[in-house]
């Protein structure tokens, strides 16, 4: 007994396990050694903005006193969205609005006391004073992050110019973010300080809006759980589409189809019951033409009977019952035409699904049937040099033979019919088109359905019982064709045959 996995809990568990993968990922990547907590998002962003700030107060303040250095860090804090100080690495403050540091923000100004000059590059355009002796250079061992901090502090990478120092540190008490960036402190020597912008809400500032980050972030995610998600949706949709073709070839007629999806969910028992309702409409199409055939095949003999007996009554009658006669006699070969074209509708159903289909040479039976209407009406032939097709020659001749049989019943006296051969790919499209007065637009449809005239023209007074060109078509599908029909804007009925190439 195969499991059943429904699709609703099949969501739920990916849905569950992407929000999991983002989480895992959340842990490995944003909490590993390589970024610390979630401010570890707006860490690069944020400090790469505030050190280019820095850089760019520096040469804006080195020509002004230190008295105006508050109002300029005022004004720019204003702009940004942050209070602005300047400290220097012992964490006494040089600039901005009076403040008091908290334990964590100090540990880290006091952390890059003992850091070499190496690992403190200067800003653009910093020229030492002549009498600076510059150390010689040295690779700088890795900082390690502090335990508590929520922060990362950047090393240098190997063979590259090392990375200003900076932080973001979160506290408690208070509730702020505190974001440090190098600061040049010039005197007569190179001096590290920090620019420190404190806020109480990283995303109500400019610095850390930067969207192309964010984008990037969020088409990482996007694709990494379209990844996850790829599998289940194609699974879906192929499976439908699937779907999709088998209730197309039922809805023509085709109800020998296996659709092979082997799913344990909503999906796989659709396509099961999809296969058992084919199964039961090929029964009970093939049974009820089967049923129709027998039922003519019974008739036929008392008809014949009936006919026969009418024959004699005929030359025994006085001239008084000859009308009389004549009319029963009518109706009797009426009954007899209905009977055959019963059987022949059947036969071609039944039979042209048990008979072994083989090659065909188009050409060749289109000139033979032709020929034998050549006296009541003109033909005009465009055939290929090779035409080979599969399928019955028996049914291909009387379903050929009810088309230009219709086609010379209805438009001899417009003109000549044009019967055109067309290879496309791997199909014959066989046309057969007339200058007659066609068909109505809402007929066309219904053309081929077993007893259906579309109007009084085509009635039992013109000798039809609506089975010709269901026929036809039983004919073409039984040989793994297919058959259509049109109205042309010219005037006339277009009949297109597609069958398969045999090369």
């Amino acid at each position: 007994m195969k499991l059943r996995f429904p699709l609703y809990i099949q969501i739920a568990l990916l849905v569950a396990l992407n929000i999991a993968f983002l989480l895992v990922l959340r842990l490995l990547i944003l909490q590993g050694p390589v970024n610390l907590g979630w401010d570890s998002l707006f860490y690069t962003p944020i400090c790469d903005r505030l050190q280019g700030l820095s850089f760019g107060m520096h040469h804006q303040l080195k020509n002004l006193p230190k008295e105006s250095w508050g109002a300029s860090l005022a004004e720019s804090g204003k702009y940004y969205g942050v209070n602005l100080y300047i400290f220097d690495n012992k964490g006494n403050q040089i600039a901005g609005k009076k403040t008091t540091l908290p334990a964590q923000v100090l540990a880290k100004l006091k952390e890059h006391r003992s850091l070499p000059h190496s690992q403190m590059p200067p800003p653009p355009h910093f020229k030492p004073a002549p009498h600076m002796v510059p150390l010689p250079s040295q690779p700088p061992p890795p900082p390690p992050p502090h335990p508590n901090s929520g922060l990362m502090m950047l090393g240098p990478p190997p063979g590259k110019h090392p990375r200003p120092p900076g932080f973001l540190v979160h506290t408690d008490n208070p509730n702020r973010y505190w974001v440090g960036a190098l600061f040049p402190l010039e005197d007569q020597e190179f001096k590290p300080g920090f620019l420190v912008a404190e806020t109480d809400n990283l995303w109500s500032t400019r610095l850390t809006v930067d969207f192309q980050y964010i984008s990037l972030v969020v088409i990482i995610l996007f694709i990494l759980s379209l990844l996850l998600w790829l599998p289940f949706i194609r699974g879906i949709t192929v499976a439908l589409a699937k779907l999709t073709d088998t209730t197309k070839k039922i809805a023509e007629g085709d109800f020998d189809t296996v659709i092979g999806i082997n799913r344990a969910d909503e999906i796989g028992q659709l396509s099961s019951a999809i296969e058992k309702m084919s199964g039961k409409l090929n029964l009970y199409v093939n049974g009820q033409k089967r049923f129709l055939g027998d039922i003519a095949h019974e008739l036929s003999s008392p008809v014949a009977r009936q006919q026969v007996a009418l024959a004699l009554l005929e030359e025994k009658s006085g001239p008084d019952e000859q009308a009389l006669i004549a009319d029963i006699k009518e109706e009797a070969e009426h009954m007899s035409a209905l009977i055959n074209e019963l059987l022949a509708f059947s036969k071609a159903a039944v039979s042209g699904r048990e008979n072994r289909l083989e090659k065909v040479d188009l050409n060749e039976l289109i000139e033979r049937i032709s020929e034998k209407f050549h006296q009541d009406c003109e033909f005009e032939l465009n055939l290929p040099t090779k035409a080979n097709c599969l399928g019955d020659g028996l049914l291909l001749d009387r379903a050929l033979g009810n088309i230009l049989r219709n086609a010379v019943k209805y438009a001899a006296a417009s003109g000549p019919i044009h019967i055109e051969v067309v290879r496309e790919n791997d199909l014959f499209l066989l046309k057969v088109t007339d200058h007659g007065p066609g068909v109505p637009e809402e007929a066309v449809a219904h053309l081929g359905e077993p007893f259906y005239r579309p109007d009084a023209a085509r009635s039992r007074d013109a000798g039809g019982v609506g089975l010709g060109l269901a026929i036809v078509k039983t004919c073409i599908e039984s040989c793994k064709g297919s058959f259509s029909c049109r109205n042309r804007k010219e005037g006339g009925l277009e009949i297109e045959i597609r069958l398969q190439a045999m090369d």
